[in-house]
């Protein structure tokens, strides 16, 4: 739990101190880890639908410091849904961007009424001295489910699909040994359908073949309670 730095002991980017290597190697490049004081907290609010297990990743970034850092909260009991998290150790800063990256429901950013938007310019920016610093809450929503295949295609390992909705927000996950996905939280609405591996190149859904940029993607319009359901062909 330290936070972000720059050489030499500069908590921002364009404050850092640069280093000569025209002349040859550089040695002495050390950097002394001091943990910052500043706090933010808050809950998690599963929905009620909720299981145990259900997992959703915190994540706090200062755009003037380059500060961040993350924190996993679990679920542990539906009679609980209030699932705190603490993020330590951060440089303080007024302007941390705080989002919430669920497995199962809508990723978004931090909004003072608790709820989740999905736009990050549409986000309250967090002041760590301010009182408000420790009630980050995030109240999470079903969203919609897109589930389909990905067929033509030998290996499937490492294989991630991803729906991009109008704001760029994406929400994927690993392909599984057969091709077949579920993606569970995405923002309802118009969302492109990418598919990608390490190595190469994306492509992306179309009902008439695949196509590799997404100008050339199909748009697909998803609604929370009627999953979405698509192929993905021709990739070899």
């Amino acid at each position: 739990d330290h936070p972000w730095q720059a050489y030499n002991g500069k908590d921002d980017w364009n404050l850092a101190d640069f280093i000569d290597v025209l002349s040859g190697d550089a040695s002495g490049i050390d950097f002394i880890l001091t943990p910052g004081e500043a706090v933010i907290s808050g809950n998690v609010i599963f929905p009620a639908n909720a299981v145990p297990g259900d997992t959703a990743r915190v994540l706090v970034r200062s755009p003037s410091t380059r500060a961040e850092s993350e924190v996993i909260v679990e679920l542990q009991t539906p009679d609980n849904p209030h699932v705190p998290y603490s993020i330590t150790g951060l440089h303080e800063a007024e302007d941390y961007i705080v989002s919430v990256w669920p497995d199962r429901y809508k990723a978004g950013y931090y909004d003072e009424t608790g709820t989740v938007v999905s736009d990050e310019d549409d986000a309250d920016e967090v002041d760590t001295d301010s009182p408000e610093a420790n009630s980050v809450h995030f109240r999470l929503e079903a969203g919609a489910t897109l589930s389909g295949a990905i067929v033509g295609l030998g290996d499937m390992t490492n294989l991630y699909v991803e729906a991009w909705d109008s704001s760029g927000l994406s929400k994927g996950i690993i392909v599984s040994e057969d091709g077949t996905f579920i993606i569970e939280g995405v923002e309802p609405g118009p969302v492109k359908i990418v598919a990608w591996k390490p190595g190469v190149a994306p492509f992306f859904f179309n009902s008439q073949g695949t196509v590799r940029t997404s100008e050339l993607a199909e748009t697909i319009i998803l609604q929370e309670g009627t999953p979405a359901e698509v192929t993905i062909d021709g990739y070899e």
